[in-house]
């Protein structure tokens, strides 16, 4: 370990970011106070960057760090492909802990030498995207995430992304940050091969019954939803208003999900019913009326009810409804 990292994992922890404990010559640094408000921040804006301003619909699930990332998504992705209209891309989101051995004693370079368990939280950001789109999701996906980490640096050229690398499972960047004790990586952004999903497929077939979740706002995963009848003229334009309007309720952080009309043929009925079924408060139901005067229908799943709201508006009067 370099003299200039000792002092900083002194001060640290003289300051109350971390603490470090020793047992069984296993050293162990873990946060204090300070560190674990730091890391409550680095995840809120990690979650409002890929959940809630995804420009995809993008689900949380549960992670388990003892499987593969294709184990670990698999059913995950089974589950929530219907919330998706059975229709790609969408996303799915995941924080995970874990405790990995270091090569600190066998490495006399290293940084963490002496220390030999390195527990770490990691966040993993799948998108699933037709084959034809990957490429030019995956350059899009680089500039975007390399973007995000230089935002929150006073020295934004710290963060460097590699060449492209080529690995067991398809191309790969990484992302690092260069510190004056070392470089670490901070983040790798994969482009899988669609050779790997085998066995992801739709577990679901369409139920005639109607079901509602009755979920409080605060608790449901999406508090809002988009419905575009396909049936509608102007189909086009409904659906970039739709996505305008998506894109600043989640601007605003208001949970939103939108399936894009040219991609789910669901009539207005059966995307109503399917909002009631995963507990959605709201519908925005925009029509051809829309287009003329800007008024969109507000449907409350607990009512049926629906109310007029004009665009324009429509941000804020959510925001009321759901404080």
């Amino acid at each position: 370990m370099s003299e200039h990292l000792r002092k900083i994992l002194e001060l640290s922890t003289k300051l109350g970011f971390f603490k470090m404990v020793e047992s069984n010559n296993v050293k162990t640094i873990s946060f204090g106070p300070l560190a674990i408000l730091l890391a409550n921040n680095i995840h809120n804006e990690w979650f409002r960057s890929n959940v809630i301003n995804s420009e995809l619909n993008t689900f949380l699930y549960e992670s388990n760090p003892d499987h593969t990332w294709q184990e670990d998504s698999q059913l995950a992705y089974n589950q929530l492909l219907q919330a998706n209209s059975e229709q790609l891309p969408f996303g799915l989101a995941s924080a995970f802990q874990t405790c990995m051995p270091t090569k600190a004693n066998e490495d006399k370079d290293s940084q963490l030498q002496g220390m030999t368990h390195c527990q770490t939280k990691g966040y993993r950001h799948l998108v699933f995207i037709s084959e034809k789109d990957s490429q030019k999701y995956f350059y899009r996906l680089q500039l975007k995430r390399r973007i995000w980490w230089r935002k929150f640096s006073t020295d934004p050229e710290r963060f460097q992304i590699s060449e492209y690398k080529t690995g067991e499972h398809g191309e790969y960047v990484q992302i690092s940050a260069k510190f004056p004790f070392t470089t670490e990586v901070v983040e790798t952004i994969h482009n899988h091969s669609s050779s790997l999903l085998n066995g992801y497929g739709s577990l679901f077939e369409t139920q005639p019954a109607r079901a509602v979740l009755r979920l409080h706002h605060s608790l449901a995963p999406y508090k809002v939803a988009l419905a575009v009848d396909p049936r509608e003229d102007r189909l086009e334009e409904l659906g970039q208003l739709a996505t305008f309007l998506c894109l600043n309720l989640r601007k605003e952080g208001v949970h939103t999900l939108f399936i894009s009309s040219s991609r789910s043929k669901k009539t207005k009925e059966a995307q109503l019913g399917f909002h009631d079924s995963i507990g959605i408060p709201y519908t925005v139901v925009v029509n051809a009326e829309s287009l003329i005067n800007g008024i969109v229908g507000l449907r409350s799943r607990d009512t049926t009810l629906q109310e007029q709201v004009h665009v324009s508006k429509l941000t804020s009067y959510m925001q009321r409804l759901l404080s």
